[in-house]
């Protein structure tokens, strides 16, 4: 079993939904290099652009690491879909 300590994979299920997609963000920067956008006013359309972009990285060669960091984050993007 592998345990997350980077800061950035730290999760609570019950955080508010604002600061899960910020960490989803900060999560994927980690897969994509790309910068961290400018939070949008409606959360939803950050989770959607986050699901095309977990979409395009699962495309590419990923380490171990990288691939498991992405299936996390795609179940954790689910959980705060619901929640919002």
């Amino acid at each position: 079993m592998t345990f997350d300590f980077e800061p950035e994979d730290a999760w609570d299920a019950l955080d508010p939904p604002g600061q899960q997609v910020r960490n989803l963000i900060r999560r994927l920067r980690l897969v994509d290099g790309r910068p961290d956008p400018a939070p949008s006013p409606d959360p939803n359309d950050d989770l959607d652009d986050l699901e095309v972009r977990i979409a395009a990285a699962t495309g590419r060669p990923l380490t171990v690491r990288e691939r498991r960091r992405l299936e996390q984050a795609a179940l954790d993007l689910i959980w705060v879909r619901s929640r919002l």
